[in-house]
C-alpha cells in the first residue's frame, strides 16, 4: 500500500455520514493509501487515497454530531496537518427544493438523486448562504450575515467544463456509480418512488408515504430514465432540519430562488476553494424518509470523482497552499508589558480558568467590571501577554472599544495583520470580512480584548457615528450594531474591560460572566508603590498612609508616585501625604495632575483619576441626567450608609431604580451588604466623592447642591425623639456633613439658614435625649450664633434657637446661663411681638420652670402665674394653652408643699377640660393623673388611688389596654398602692406595665426601662431583694445599651442600684457604684452640676455607713458649698445636704455642730417650704432626735410631738 507524506495531500474530501457519505467516498478512490501518524492535537479520523492522480484525504464527521460547529471543527485541524491542502469539496446529501412552477423540461426539475452544486445561477448570488443567520432591515428586509461566495475561478473553469460535458452528455456519471453497485444499498430506489406531494398536503401513516393522499402529488413532467442530473445553483445552510414545505419554498425565494437545504456548510463559509456538493435525499417536507438517502450520497460522490477528472491534478498543483502565506499568529496589543506589574493574580486566574472551560466546547466571554481607574485594562494587558507566552499559536487583538470609528479602526489593523486579501478594496466591507475571518476556525484560536467599552449605544445602537459623506467603507455595516460583528464562534475568547456593568453584561450575555475589579488590597498597594520607587525610599509607616488615603485605587497611586518622582527630591512621600491630608483642595488638585503619563495608558484616557471619573460622570450625564444630579446630591452627603429615603425627591419607585442603576453600572456608587435588598443604603468611594464635587465645582454647581442637600435633610431629619432615634442615627453623619459644608461657607442665604436651623435644632434634641450634651450645646451653639449673624439678633428663629439651646444648657447644669438667655429671648419676644404675643408668654413660661430647677420657687411661681395671667387674657380661661398653664402651675406650687393651693389649681384645670375637652379626652385624663398624683403627696391615699383607677379605666377605654399613656396610669397606680402598703396589687400593676411596655415600646425602650426601675422599688419595699436587685441590674444593663453608660438616666440606675446593695449591706459594692456614678457625672456634667452634687451626697452617705466618717464629712461638706454656691443658700437640695452633714456628724459626736447644722435646715426649710412640708417635718423630727440625745428632753419632746401632730394633720 502506498504511504506519502502529508505534504503530498491536496484534495480534502469531507462529509458528514459515515455510514453513506464515507462509504461512498472510499469506493470513489482509485488507490486507498496508507494511513499517517499526526500531531496529538488533530481529533480527526482519515481515509488516504488517490483519484486520477489527486492526493485525496477524506474526513468525517464523528456520527451523531451534524451541524456546522462539527464541521468547522473537522476542518481547522486538517488545515494545520496537511499545510498544501489546494481545495476542499463537501459532498454529502441535502433536501432538494422544485421549482415553482415545474419546468416543462424534467431535466430541469429538482428530483430525488440529483445533484446540487453551490454555483449559483443569477449573478452576483452567493453559492451559499447561511439561512438562520441573518439581519432584519427596515420594511422588513433580510440581509444574511453568513455567506460562501462563488467558487474559485479555477473551480469555476472546471465547473463550466463539466456543465458542457453534460450537455453534450460526455460525462462518467453511471460509470462512477458502478464502483457502488456491489453495495446494493446504493442502488436507485425506482422512479415510481420519486413522490413530490403539494405544500399543504402533511404526511399520514408509515414512512413510505403509503398511507398519504395520492390526489395531493404535485403535478409535472415525470422522469423517463435514472440519468445522473446536476443543477448550479444557491445552498441554503443552517442548524434546523426543514420539514415545512411552505417555509422552504418561503427561504429559496428569499435566497436567489435556492435549490438544496444542509447543515453543514456554513461551517466553512469564507473558504473560496470549498466546493459544496449535494446529493438530494428528499424534499425538506414530512413526507421526507431514508429511502433515497444512500443512492443520494453515491450521486454526490459520483459528481465529486467526476469533478475531479475534470479538474486536472497540474491545475491544483499549481496553485497556492492555503497555508502559504498566512501569516503567524501574533498580537496587537498597542502597549508594552509592564515588568513591574503585582497583584491581581487571582482575578487572571479567574479569567484563565473560563476561557479555559470552555475552550474544548463553547465560545467564551469574560468581562472586568469596575470603576475607572481601578486597573481593569491593566490587568487585560498583562493577561494577554501571558497568553501570548503560553499559546504562541493564538491570536491575540486589541480593540480600543470607546466609539465606533477606533472599533473600526481596530477591524482595519486586524485586516492587515493577518493579510485578508480584500482589505484593499475600497468598496469593502471591513468589518464584514474581519468578522468572517474570525469566524473561520480553520484560521486558528484567538483572543479579543474589547478595552473601555463603557458605551453600550456604541455596541447596539445602528447608525451610531455614521461616517462622513463619501466614505463608503462601512455602507451595509454601519447599519448594524456593532455587537454583530463580535463573533461568537468556538474557536475565539473575548476579554471585556467596562466602567459600566449593564454596557458588560450585554457583550458578555450573563451576570456570571463579569468580573468585580475592586481596589487593590494593602499588600498590593504597597507593592504597586515600591515598584515606582527604590525600596528604601520612604518610610513604611507612610507609605501605608498615602496608599489608604488614596484609598488603594492603582491609578491614584501611580499618579501620586509621578507627581512625586518628576518633583523629587523637595517632594517625598512623607510631604505628599502631608499635603494631601491638609485640605479637600489639596487633594483635588494632586489628584488633577497630568504632568507625567503613563505609556500603557491609551492616549485618550487621562492620566489624572479625577479627570478619569469625571469622562463617566460625563458620559452618564448625556444619557442620563438625572442620574448626574443624583450622584451631585449623594456627594453632599457623607460616603457611606446614604439611605435610599433621603434622596426621592418626588419620585416614585420605579423611576428612582432606573435613576440609580447607571451610577453602579459605572461602580460610582454601590449597594452595602447586610441589610433588606430594598432598603440597603449606598455608599461611594472618597476620591469618586471629591472628584464629583470638583466637577460640580467647574461647573459652578456646587453651591447649588450643598442648597439641595440642605433642603433634602430638612425634610427628613426626624423630630429627635425615642422612637425616632434609628432613623436619626442613620442621617446623622449625613446632616453633620451638610451642616459642616454650610457652616464653612460664608454666603449663605437666609433659606439655607433657616432649613439649617431646622436641622440642627432636631440633631440637638435627639444628641440632647440621648445624654450627649457637650455634643447637642455644640450643634445647637453653632446654629444658633449662625441664625443670629445671618438673621439678626432678634429675628424669631433666632430667638427661638436660643430657646432650644438654653434647654440643652438646662440639662448640664448651666443654669445661669440657660437663665440669661431664656431672659434674653423673652425680652426679644416682648419687644418685637409685644408682651401679649403666645411666644413671649411661652417665654415666660419656660423661664419660670427654669426658676423652679434654680429652687427660686417665689420667682418660679410669680413667672408661671403671670404667664397664666397672660393667657387667661390673650387666650381665655379655658383655652388648652391656659390649662396647661393653670397645670405648671399647679406643679411649682406642689414642689413648694402647697398642696392645697396645688390641688385646687389641678382640680380648676381638670373641672374645666372635662367642660371643654371632654370627660375622656387624653388631655383630661392626663389632669386627672396630676390631681392623683398631688393627693398622694398629700398622704391622701385614698383618695389618690380613686383618681388613678378612674384615669385607668377612661385610659383604657378611650386609649387601649396598651397605650402608653394608659401604661403610665398602670404604672401610677401600682406606686400608690406601694405606698399604702399594698404591695402585692402594687407589684402585679408594676408587672402588668412592664410586660405590656416591652410589648408595645419593646425591652430597651426608655418607658420600658422606667418601669423595670420602679418595679424594682416595690421588690425590694417588699423585702425581694435578690429580685428587685436583679431587676435594677438589668434596668443598668439595658440603659448603658440604648442611652450609652454616660447618659444620665444610666447614671440614675447606677445610683439606684447602689442604694439596693446599700440596704442590703453590701457597702462595698454599693460605693463601688456611687463612685462610678459619681466619677462619670464629673466627667459628664461638670464638678457642680446639681446631679453631680447628689452623687456627691449619696457616696457621703455610704461612706458614712462603713463607719468612714472622716472622709464622709470631707463629702458631705463638699456637696454642701458646692450646693451653695450654685443652687443658692436656700435651695431645697441645699437644705438636704446641710440635714445629711448634721447627721455625719451627730454620728461622730460633733453634737454642737450638728445641732446648729439641723436648726439650720429646719429654719429655712419653715421660710422656704412651709412649716407643714413633709421635708420641714423631717427636720423637725432629726432635731428633735440630737436634742433627746443630749439630754435637751423638754425641748425634744416638744419638737416630737410638733411634728406628730402636723403628721396626723396631713
Amino acid at each position: 500500500m502506498t504511504r506519502l507524506t502529508a505534504q503530498e495531500y491536496t484534495v480534502a474530501w469531507l462529509c458528514a455520514l459515515p455510514q453513506s457519505e464515507l462509504v461512498a467516498a472510499t469506493a470513489m478512490l482509485d488507490e486507498e493509501h496508507e494511513a499517517l501518524s499526526l500531531q496529538a492535537y488533530d481529533e480527526n479520523s482519515y481515509t488516504y487515497g488517490s483519484i486520477n492522480g489527486h492526493n485525496v484525504v477524506i474526513a468525517c464527521m464523528p456520527p451523531g454530531q451534524p451541524g456546522k460547529v462539527s464541521a468547522s471543527k473537522l476542518v481547522q485541524p486538517l488545515s494545520q496537518s496537511f499545510p498544501n491542502m489546494k481545495i476542499h469539496l463537501f459532498v454529502g446529501i441535502g433536501s432538494g427544493v422544485p421549482r415553482i412552477p415545474p419546468p416543462d423540461n424534467a431535466e430541469d426539475d429538482i428530483h430525488l438523486g440529483d445533484v446540487v452544486v453551490g454555483w449559483a445561477e443569477q449573478t452576483g448570488a452567493p453559492g451559499v448562504v447561511q439561512w438562520d443567520f441573518v439581519r432584519y432591515m427596515e420594511s422588513r428586509n433580510i440581509e444574511p450575515l453568513g455567506v460562501l461566495d462563488k467558487p474559485d475561478r479555477r473551480l469555476l473553469s472546471a465547473l463550466g467544463l463539466l456543465l458542457r460535458n453534460q450537455k453534450l452528455k460526455r460525462t462518467k456519471f453511471l460509470e462512477h456509480f458502478e464502483r457502488l453497485q456491489s453495495l446494493g444499498s446504493f442502488s436507485h430506489p425506482g422512479l415510481e418512488l420519486d413522490k413530490l406531494f403539494n405544500s399543504t398536503s402533511p404526511h399520514i401513516g408509515e414512512p413510505n408515504c403509503s398511507s398519504c393522499d395520492r390526489a395531493q402529488l404535485t403535478e409535472r413532467v415525470p422522469r423517463v430514465n435514472k440519468d445522473l442530473i446536476f443543477h448550479r445553483g444557491t445552498i441554503v445552510s443552517g442548524d434546523t432540519i426543514i420539514e415545512d414545505p411552505q417555509l422552504r419554498n418561503e427561504i429559496s425565494q428569499i435566497y436567489h430562488g435556492a435549490l438544496c437545504f444542509e447543515m453543514e456548510a456554513a461551517g466553512i463559509m469564507d473558504d473560496k476553494r470549498c466546493l459544496i456538493i449535494r446529493g438530494i435525499a428528499d424534499y425538506a417536507d414530512s413526507h421526507k424518509n431514508g429511502l433515497w438517502q444512500n443512492y443520494a450520497a453515491g450521486t454526490a460522490a459520483s459528481f465529486a470523482r467526476e469533478f475531479l477528472f475534470t479538474i486536472q491534478p497540474q491545475r491544483v498543483n499549481g496553485m497556492e497552499s492555503q497555508a502559504q502565506n498566512r501569516p503567524k499568529p501574533s498580537s496587537t496589543v498597542p502597549f508594552q508589558r509592564d515588568s513591574m506589574f503585582v497583584g491581581r493574580e487571582d482575578i487572571i486566574a479567574n479569567i484563565h480558568e473560563r476561557h479555559e472551560q470552555a475552550a474544548s466546547h463553547n465560545h467564551s466571554r469574560v468581562a472586568l467590571v469596575g470603576l475607572g481607574g481601578v486597573g481593569k485594562s491593566q490587568i487585560a494587558i498583562e493577561y494577554a501577554y501571558r497568553v501570548r507566552e503560553s499559546k504562541p499559536q493564538i491570536w491575540v487583538f486589541w480593540i480600543h472599544a470607546s466609539n465606533a470609528a477606533r472599533f473600526e479602526q481596530a477591524y482595519r489593523d486586524i485586516a492587515d495583520k493577518v493579510k485578508i486579501p480584500e482589505r484593499d478594496d475600497p468598496k469593502a466591507d471591513i468589518l464584514r470580512l474581519v468578522y468572517n475571518w474570525l469566524c473561520d476556525e480553520k484560521n486558528g484560536r484567538w483572543l479579543m480584548v474589547l478595552d473601555n467599552a463603557d458605551d453600550q449605544d456604541v455596541f447596539l445602537c445602528p447608525d451610531l457615528d455614521l461616517p462622513a459623506k463619501g466614505q463608503v467603507s462601512l455602507a451595509s455595516s454601519w447599519k448594524t450594531p456593532l455587537a454583530s460583528f463580535v463573533p461568537q464562534t468556538t474557536n475565539g475568547w473575548i476579554l471585556v474591560t467596562s466602567r459600566n456593568s449593564l454596557a458588560a453584561i450585554n457583550l458578555v450575555g450573563m451576570q456570571h460572566k463579569i468580573i468585580e475589579v475592586e481596589p487593590m488590597n494593602e499588600a498590593d498597594a504597597l507593592a504597586l508603590l515600591q515598584t515606582r520607587f527604590s525600596v528604601n525610599e520612604f518610610p513604611e509607616n507612610d507609605a501605608r498612609a498615602l496608599v489608604k488615603a488614596l484609598e488603594y485605587i492603582p491609578l491614584a497611586i501611580t499618579q501620586a508616585a509621578a507627581y512625586i518622582r518628576v518633583r523629587e527630591p523637595r517632594i517625598t512621600v512623607s510631604t505628599y501625604l502631608q499635603r494631601f491630608r491638609e485640605s479637600e483642595a489639596n487633594q483635588a488638585t494632586l489628584l488633577n495632575d497630568e504632568e507625567a503619563g503613563d505609556l500603557r495608558r491609551d492616549f485618550s484616557a487621562s492620566h489624572a483619576v479625577i479627570t478619569t471619573w469625571q469622562i463617566s460622570f460625563e458620559q452618564i450625564q448625556k444619557t442620563k441626567p438625572a442620574a448626574t444630579d443624583l450622584l451631585a446630591l449623594m456627594s453632599m452627603f457623607d460616603r457611606q450608609g446614604i439611605p435610599e429615603d433621603l434622596l426621592h425627591d418626588g419620585t416614585n419607585r420605579l423611576q428612582f431604580d432606573d435613576t440609580v442603576a447607571p451610577l453602579i453600572n459605572f461602580s460610582l456608587v454601590r449597594m452595602q451588604t447586610g441589610q433588606q435588598i430594598e432598603r440597603q443604603p449606598f455608599e461611594m468611594h472618597r476620591l469618586v466623592q471629591l472628584s464629583t464635587r470638583k466637577w460640580l465645582e467647574l461647573n459652578s454647581q456646587l453651591g447649588k447642591w450643598r442648597k439641595q442637600a440642605l433642603k433634602h435633610m430638612a425634610i427628613a431629619f426626624p423630630s429627635g425623639r425615642f422612637e425616632t432615634w434609628p432613623a436619626c442615627q442613620v442621617l446623622f453623619p449625613h446632616s453633620n456633613m451638610v451642616l459642616s459644608s454650610l457652616w464653612n461657607n460664608e454666603d449663605e442665604d437666609e433659606n439655607e439658614v433657616l432649613n439649617a436651623s431646622t436641622i440642627a435644632i432636631h440633631m440637638g434634641l435627639y444628641l440632647y435625649l440621648t445624654g450627649k450634651y457637650l455634643e447637642a450645646e455644640k450643634v445647637s451653639r453653632v446654629a444658633a450664633e449662625r441664625v443670629e449673624r445671618v438673621l439678626g439678633q432678634e429675628h424669631p428663629d433666632t430667638l427661638f434657637s436660643f430657646n432650644t439651646l438654653s434647654i440643652i444648657l438646662q440639662e448640664q447644669g448651666k443654669l445661669g446661663e440657660a437663665e440669661a438667655m431664656l431672659r434674653r429671648v423673652m425680652e426679644g419676644y416682648k419687644k418685637f411681638l409685644g408682651i401679649e404675643h403666645l411666644s413671649t408668654i411661652a417665654g415666660v413660661e419656660n423661664l419660670g420652670l427654669v426658676l423652679r430647677r434654680k429652687g427660686k420657687y417665689d420667682e418660679a411661681e410669680a413667672m408661671l402665674r403671670r404667664c397664666l395671667k397672660a393667657r387667661e387674657k390673650v387666650q381665655g380661661q379655658e383655652h388648652p394653652d391656659t390649662l396647661t398653664s393653670v397645670s405648671n402651675l399647679g406643679r411649682i406650687l406642689g414642689s413648694q408643699g402647697k398642696y392645697n393651693e396645688a390641688e385646687a389649681m389641678h382640680r380648676r384645670c381638670l373641672e374645666a377640660r372635662k367642660k371643654v375637652l371632654g370627660r375622656e379626652h387624653p388631655s383630661t385624663l392626663t389632669s386627672v393623673s396630676n390631681l392623683g398624683r398631688i393627693l398622694g403627696n398629700q398622704g391622701r391615699y385614698n383618695e389618690a388611688e380613686a383618681m388613678h383607677r378612674r384615669c385607668l379605666e377612661a385610659r383604657e377605654k378611650v386609649l387601649g389596654r396598651e397605650h402608653p399613656n394608659t401604661l403610665t396610669s398602670v404604672n401610677n397606680l401600682g406606686h400608690i398602692l406601694g405606698n399604702q402598703g399594698k404591695y402585692d396589687e402594687a407589684e402585679a400593676m408594676l408587672w402588668r406595665c412592664l410586660e405590656a411596655s416591652e410589648k408595645v415600646l419593646g425591652r430597651e425602650h426608655p418607658n420600658t426601662l422606667t418601669s423595670i426601675n420602679n418595679l424594682g422599688y416595690i421588690l425590694e419595699s417588699q423585702g425581694k431583694y435578690d429580685e428587685a436587685e436583679a431587676m435594677l441590674r438589668r434596668c443598668l444593663e439595658a440603659r448603658e445599651k440604648v442611652l450609652g453608660r454616660e447618659h444620665p438616666n444610666t447614671l440614675t440606675s447606677i445610683s439606684n442600684l447602689g442604694n439596693i446593695l446599700g440596704n442590703q449591706g453590701k457597702y462595698e459594692e454599693a460605693e463601688a457604684m456611687r463612685r462610678r456614678c459619681l466619677e462619670v457625672r464629673e466627667k459628664v456634667l461638670g464638678r457642680e452640676h446639681p446631679d453631680t452634687l447628689s452623687s456627691v451626697n449619696n457616696l457621703g452617705h455610704i461612706l458614712g455607713s462603713q463607719g468612714k466618717y472622716d472622709e464622709a464629712e470631707a463629702m458631705l461638706r463638699r456637696c454642701l458649698e458646692a450646693s451653695e454656691k450654685v443652687l443658692g443658700r436656700e435651695h431645697p437640695n441645699t437644705l438636704t445636704s446641710i440635714g445629711n452633714l448634721g447627721h455625719i456628724l451627730e454620728s461622730q459626736g460633733k453634737y454642737d455642730e450638728a445641732e446648729a447644722m439641723l436648726r439650720r435646715c429646719l429654719e429655712a426649710r419653715e421660710k422656704v417650704l412651709g412649716r407643714e412640708h413633709p421635708n420641714t417635718l423631717t427636720s423637725i423630727n432629726n432635731l428633735g432626735y440630737i436634742l433627746g440625745k443630749r439630754g435637751k428632753y423638754d425641748e425634744a419632746e416638744a419638737m416630737l410631738r410638733r411634728c406628730l401632730e402636723a403628721r396626723r394633720k396631713c
